[in-house]
């Protein structure tokens, strides 16, 4: 009665039920065991784990104890044991494997557990209302019901070798969403920004589907599950797990596992396990195909291309298939991008990224302190804009537009985007746009990239919305590429994989019927763009579960009990987990809303689209040459390259395997796609990559093992100069604007504005980039444009809002001149130079601060500053004066040497740095000669582990 009182609307009923039951449980401890309160312990120890928060609360009184909870666990894991309780003929289920690792933290730091994982999953979902009885269990009950019998592999003969390659027999069917991409893709030229790919097919795709799962954790094998015999006892034990209930055992792995399994199911003649139907894990043979797309591309531009929107260490995991959700969505993003470009040329419509670029230029919206860069890149071409497309093209885009904003709403089916007659022209014209820019091997390299894109879609459909064909297709589809990248292991399991499926309506129609219903995805959503590949289920909700928060390897332990009552009393207390919730109203998970679709992530894909499209726009890979080249540094591909031709490449790899044993063959690597990557030497007729690191570090380890530091230090040691060069084929970049930076950081007394009379000198290259090009514009007009920017901004004396821009800074020259000193102001170009302008490269670690600081201060380097200015200067004038310039940079001296005749090296370097970087130090003379105007930068520096410390000297005969 009190409490009705005090709690006496509806929104304190629950309030009211907790503090009845936490009074009632305080009072009477021994005979009472309030619900919420176990519920609450229960949630508490599912998320958390934490001892000490579940015995705070319950010393509180808001919740039952540790040990009361620790109890529940251990009754709930053998009430069900490994029994999936409530199963109906209607459920569909099938199983899932995969390795489980895990560092424990012991004394000795040994037993690192290894042990095999699995999980069945239940399509539709089913619900457990078990009563847990509340009684003492011990470790061996536990044990009885969750250990799984070792069963050792002892083949009789090798099952696989009279497994043959065969013909793909595959039936292609047409994609019936495929004018839906091919829309989306449309809709960045007319709908910008739009929802990206995932989050626009979530939104549109609408109806019924088989269910949500469920997952059921089995227990776990404390075994190497590289050890065949682990995989035979995995694969023993889900064949008699799925004859209790009368079901096919359908069993997922990754590849390795995969291989391991076919070899057991098939060694023996008379095996139980012939009934198994094996799966090859999607996510996996997904996260190959896009390693082999990155393989494929490497060397093209793709990866620099990568590197303006993400790090640049993401972006090789990305490219390697290890980063598998950015690497996703990168590649839609270039993909997006190109398909800007060529819609752009083929219908003359500006992109958006370049249509806001050109309004803000001819707005003027630019700062007076932004008017000039301080670094113009003249070598690039200035991207002209588009001309107004013709009428029709015009009402064909904005039906296009139109189609898309009803497709969005609801209003339109996927079978009007189909006879849509706007979208058909438009449609054609871009396939034929496409097959004419086949005749350029740069095009024909991007538009096989983003054939392999559209594969991935393909394939992310099929598993998305769970259609077997667009599954088995993409995978098909996928063959040639693997094998033309050098992905042995998944080409040849894939084919044989692919062999096994197209006759599964024979060997197996009634898992036929169930895969073409859409059942060979799980599904832990409630809709239908929600399937999800059976071995990625495994990664998010197993793995996850032991490596997160309330996890096994957080704090729980690894002992078998431990295991298994974690395991199995998982489902039980996500039971719990889920009913808390729901009473509280408190959901542990994420927004139904799709991230794709919220405006943050639309404004960040097309501030990165545009970003790509500027990247795209002096580096086109459509502009029609001939041959093949990298896009960013220019490099034409020689005689050996055919990476453009990839998919013929790796369909003639498939054609050779046909008829073949699966043990017998072998893939041969001069059989692969040679990349425009290839940096190869042939040692005794092998072709042999080279790595620059990894050459270097074995020249210095095995130079340092013979004494010979210094003569191995005579050579490059890399097969490109790491020094001057940031890849094999691209200078380092100058810094030009530090030298300013490093003189006005001598004057302290700036202004903001100019005194007196002003004279304004315009960098031509500034107002190229300021004010784009437009098609059929005429010299006239482009001179009108020119001059009516600069005198708007330059001449008309308008006064600027302050606190708007950041404010401009002026230096009054004369006094920079008296700071700097007369002789400084005469070899400043040369300063400017030695470390990097427009026609040399930068130097690895050296700033042009170093250079103006060695000019004010050193007589030396002065003095060979004077021999570049000197007009009667030999080659070889100038090559020495450039060494003993760079000498000095280095922090060299010519008077001092190795202590050669004891044999003694400068060891204090090495102590700096963990790793040897080759770019750190000086680069040789042969390397160096191109660059003007230092011929020869330092043929004397012999380099130590650290080359910018105290220690580095000279010899006369090293570098």
């Amino acid at each position: 009665m009190l409490l009705d009182v005090l709690f006496p609307s509806k929104g304190g009923q629950l309030k009211l039920a907790s503090l009845g039951q936490a009074i009632m449980q305080a009072t009477r401890p021994r005979v009472l065991l309030a619900p919420l309160q176990v519920g609450l312990g229960v949630q508490l120890h599912h998320h958390f784990a934490s001892r000490f928060l579940i015995d705070t609360l319950s010393k509180l009184g808001f919740c039952s104890s540790y040990s009361e909870v620790a109890k529940f666990g251990r009754n709930a894991a053998i009430t069900d044991g490994t029994d999936i309780p409530n199963l109906t003929a209607g459920h569909f289920v099938q199983y899932v494997a995969d390795n489980v690792d895990h560092n424990v933290r012991t004394i000795d730091g040994m037993g690192t557990f290894h042990g095999m994982g699995m999980i069945a999953a239940i399509t539709p979902q089913m619900k457990r209302n078990q009563h847990i009885p509340r009684g003492t269990v011990s470790a061996d009950e536990i044990s009885a019901v969750g250990t799984v019998n070792i069963v050792p592999f002892m083949p009789m003969f090798d099952g696989l070798r009279t497994l043959c390659y065969e013909k793909l027999q595959i039936i292609e069917k047409d994609d019936p969403t495929s004018r839906i991409d091919d829309l989306w893709q449309l809709s960045f030229s007319v709908r910008s920004p739009r929802p990206a790919w995932s989050g626009f097919m979530q939104m549109i795709h609408k109806g019924d589907h088989p269910g949500q799962s469920s997952v059921v954790f089995l227990p776990m094998i404390d075994m190497d599950p590289g050890n065949m015999s682990c995989v035979s006892s995995t694969l023993h034990f889900i064949n008699q797990h799925a004859q209790r209930y009368g079901v096919t055992p359908i069993i997922t792995f990754d590849q390795p596992l995969w291989w391991k399994a076919l070899q057991v199911i098939r060694s023996p003649a008379n095996s139980p396990l012939h009934c198994i139907v094996l799966r090859l894990g999607g996510f996996h043979t997904e996260m190959s195909f896009i390693g082999c797309i990155g393989h494929l591309m490497a060397g093209s531009g793709l990866q620099e291309m990568l590197e303006t929107i993400y790090a640049s260490n993401t972006v090789n995991h990305m490219l390697s298939g290890k980063a598998i959700e950015r690497a996703v969505r990168g590649l839609f993003l270039v993909d997006s991008a190109l398909n800007g470009i060529i819609v752009s040329d083929v219908f003359s419509v500006k992109t958006p990224c370049i249509e806001a670029k050109s309004n803000r230029a001819n707005r003027g919206d630019f700062s007076v302190a932004g008017d000039i860069p301080v670094e113009c890149n003249m070598d690039h071409t200035v991207p002209e804009s588009t001309s107004e497309p013709d009428d029709d093209c015009k009402a064909d885009l904005e039906a296009v537009g139109i189609l898309f904003d009803e497709l969005l709403s609801g209003n339109t089916t996927f079978s009007q985007v189909h006879d849509s007659e706007a979208f058909t022209r438009i449609h054609g014209q871009l396939e034929a746009k496409k097959r004419s820019m086949k005749n350029s091997r740069t095009a024909r390299l991007w538009l096989q990239f983003m054939e392999m894109v559209q594969i991935l879609r393909k394939f992310l459909k099929g598993e998305r919305l769970g259609i077997w064909d667009l599954h088995i297709q993409a995978m098909v589809e996928m063959l040639p590429y693997l094998a033309a990248s050098g992905h042995n292991l998944y080409t040849k399991s894939l084919s044989v994989y692919l062999q096994y499926l197209v006759k599964l309506s024979e060997t197996a129609p009634d898992i036929f019927q169930h895969f073409s219903g859409g059942l060979h995805v799980v599904r832990r959503s409630d809709r239908l763009w929600a399937g999800l590949s059976a071995d990625l289920v495994i990664e998010q909700v197993l793995m996850r579960s032991m490596k997160t928060t309330g996890g096994l390897t957080r704090g729980r332990g690894m002992t078998e009990t431990q295991r298994l009552i974690w395991l199995m009393a998982h489902p039980h207390c996500s039971e719990v987990n889920n009913a808390m919730q729901q009473l509280t109203g408190i959901n542990y998970t994420t927004n139904e809303q799709h991230k794709d679709t919220t405006n943050a992530r639309q404004e960040r894909d097309m501030a990165d689209i545009c970003e790509l499209v500027e990247f795209l726009e002096t580096r086109n890979p459509f502009s029609g040459a001939q041959g093949l080249r990298n896009i960013v540094t220019g490099i034409n591909a020689d005689g050996r390259v055919n990476v453009d031709t990839a998919k013929d490449v790796g369909q003639g790899i498939l054609d050779s395997m046909v008829g073949k044993s699966v043990l017998e063959h072998t893939f041969r690597k001069k059989d692969q796609a040679v990349t425009l990557n290839i940096s190869v030497i042939k040692i005794n007729h092998d072709t042999v990559n080279i790595d620059p690191q990894l050459l270097f570090q074995r020249l210095v380890t095995m130079g340092t093992r013979n004494d010979q530091l210094q003569e191995i230090f005579r050579f490059e040691l890399c097969s490109y100069p790491p020094a001057l060069f940031e890849g094999k084929q691209v200078l380092r970049s100058a810094n030009k604007p530090a030298l300013a930076d490093a003189i006005w950081s001598l004057i302290q007394d700036d202004m903001t504005e100019p005194v007196g009379q002003s004279q304004y000198v315009l960098d031509g290259g500034s107002l190229l980039h300021r004010i784009p090009w437009q098609r059929g514009s005429t010299y006239d007009g482009i001179c009108e444009r020119y001059t009516n920017y600069v005198t708007r901004k330059y001449l008309l004396q308008t006064r600027r809002k302050t606190g708007t821009k950041k404010q401009s800074r002026c230096w009054n020259i004369k006094h920079v001149q008296r700071v700097l000193g007369e002789e400084v102001c005469q070899n400043i170009l040369f300063t400017h130079a030695i470390l990097g302008c427009d026609t040399t490269s930068r130097l690895f670690g050296l700033g042009k601060g170093l250079a103006l600081k060695q000019i004010r201060t050193d007589v030396c380097f002065r003095a060979q500053a004077k021999v570049f200015l000197d007009g009667r200067s030999t080659l070889e004038d100038t090559a020495k004066a450039g060494e003993s310039a760079l000498v000095s940079l280095y922090k060299g001296s010519a008077a001092t040497h190795w202590q050669t005749e004891t044999g003694t090296l400068p060891t204090e370097g090495s102590y700096k740095c963990s790793c040897v970087r080759p770019e750190n130090l000086p680069p040789t003379s042969s390397a160096a000669k191109s660059q003007p105007p230092c011929i020869s930068p330092s043929p004397s520096v012999e380099r130590s582990h650290n080359p910018r410390s105290s220690d580095l000297r000279l010899e006369s005969s090293g570098r």
